[in-house]
């Protein structure tokens, strides 16, 4: 009774989808709509408005609603290279980019093949309408993925794979209340725990459309997954993961930085290279260098957003940044000399290699030395603005990595609170770092 009751709640919210979406476009039905005892609810040739939404509702079906229903005027292949093109031709530098590459009559060929599944059809029809973010989000995905698959060189099959995944990445969406997807910020744990089964269900829509390709189906169920098993919705690692989901992964994480972060400061696309430095090891390397190769090739200019004046209170702001990383660092190293490193406990194997991918990170780009610091001190003295332009990407660099310290520090409180029975030795030194810990983000944030 509980699964059928789950069932029923997500059926409510594609069904209310589709009814707000016989607001603007005809959603009719193709067959009649029976009850699972064969009883007529509605006749072939109906309109799917608000009233018989709520009729439908009211009954389990004999097959599933999206079965028996059309949308007129729907997000077929040729609209959909057209939302694509059309969004890539409204940003000079995603044109740039995408004049530096030759994917326009790959594009073609693979959204004709998205015109084979004409479910999937229907959920991207409705997302477009219903949920524009993670619409976007999906339709970004699926071009980006298929352009750095060609950079990348992959087989046919992975590129369809990847194309078809990213547009499919966000359809669990669909089934998931439409307040709580549009919540953007200030989530509970319960919501987040929520929103975390949108892959899940996403896959198991997918599992329903008659030759869903088996590797469409696993991408949407790990691309939010990490190699450090940070990600969800199980917490795999390393080669346990595709190179097809984690291209996804990939796209969509940094998507999620350049629409919340970059663009509101007003950066253009390019420098979501000094972000992408910093996730070098959050999915696999191959992906991230075809990335840095496809924007460099484009060769965009400096996108300078940050006024001379300003400059100088940025630079002494990064200094004060750099102290706190290393400082987080010198408070980390006993911590790491009494964590396991292969424990019998998930969360702490998680942190120990979240540890690893943050010190790497950190390493690769000397975020936390004390030569970055020096190199610093000297721009502010030298009050040139030769340098301005890394000084501002250096400020992207430093908001991406302290998310993944932010990151950290959530998996730290998971390890506490699921592990509390550990040794006593380990569990000293973990809060012992939690509080200087939190005296340092106090010290940087006052």
């Amino acid at each position: 009774m509980a699964q059928e009751a789950v069932v029923s709640e997500l059926d409510k919210h594609y069904t209310n989808h589709l009814s707000e979406v016989n607001t603007t476009k005809t959603v009719t039905t193709t067959d009649d709509v029976r009850n699972e005892q064969g009883a007529l609810i509605m006749p072939e040739g109906m309109a799917l408005d608000k009233t018989a939404a709520e009729k439908i509702l009211q009954h389990t079906l004999e097959k599933s609603l999206d079965l028996v229903v059309a949308i007129k005027n729907k997000l077929d292949g040729r609209q959909l290279l057209k939302t694509i093109l059309d969004s890539v031709h409204a940003d000079k530098a995603c044109l740039a980019v995408h004049n530096s590459i030759i994917i326009e009559e790959e594009l073609k060929e693979q959204c004709i093949n998205y015109n084979a599944y004409p479910l999937l059809v229907q959920k991207m029809t409705v997302m477009s309408l219903r949920l524009p973010v993670e619409f976007l989000a999906a339709t970004t995905a699926a071009y980006v993925g298929l352009a750095i698959a060609i950079k990348m060189k992959l087989s046919e099959d992975s590129k369809k794979t990847i194309f078809l995944a990213g547009l499919a990445q966000n359809i669990g969406f669909l089934y998931l209340s439409p307040e709580l997807v549009n919540k953007r910020y200030d989530h509970t744990e319960e919501e987040l725990k929520v929103l975390q089964q949108h892959p899940i269900l996403g896959s198991r829509i997918l599992s329903g459309i008659p030759r869903m390709p088996e590797g469409v189906i696993k991408v949407v169920l790990e691309h939010h997954e990490r190699l450090d098993g940070s990600g969800y919705p199980r917490g795999l690692q390393g080669q346990q993961l595709t190179i097809e989901s984690q291209m996804i992964a990939f796209v969509d994480a940094m998507f999620t930085v350049y629409r919340t972060r970059l663009i509101k400061l007003g950066y253009s696309i390019g420098e979501m290279a000094a972000v992408m430095r910093v996730n070098t090891s959050s999915h696999f390397q191959g992906v991230y260098e075809s990335a840095i190769k496809m924007l460099r090739d484009a060769e965009l200019p400096d996108d300078r957003k940050v006024a001379d004046v300003d400059i100088p209170g940025l630079i002494q702001q990064l200094i004060a940044e750099n102290s706190y990383f290393y400082n987080r660092f010198k408070i980390a190293q006993p911590l790491l000399k009494v964590l396991p490193r292969d424990s019998s406990y998930q969360y702490i194997n998680v942190a120990y290699a979240m540890f690893d991918r943050i010190f790497k990170a950190a390493s690769n780009n000397g975020l936390a030395t004390l030569e970055y610091r020096t190199w610093l001190e000297s721009v502010l003295q030298s009050e040139s603005m030769e340098d301005a332009m890394e000084i501002e990407r250096a400020a992207l660099m430093h908001a991406e990595f302290s998310q993944h310290l932010n990151e950290l520090d959530q998996m730290m409180v998971k390890v506490v609170d699921n592990h509390g029975y550990m040794g006593k030795e380990l569990l000293a030194s973990i809060k012992d770092w939690t509080v200087q810990n939190n005296a340092l983000k106090e010290a940087v944030s006052s």
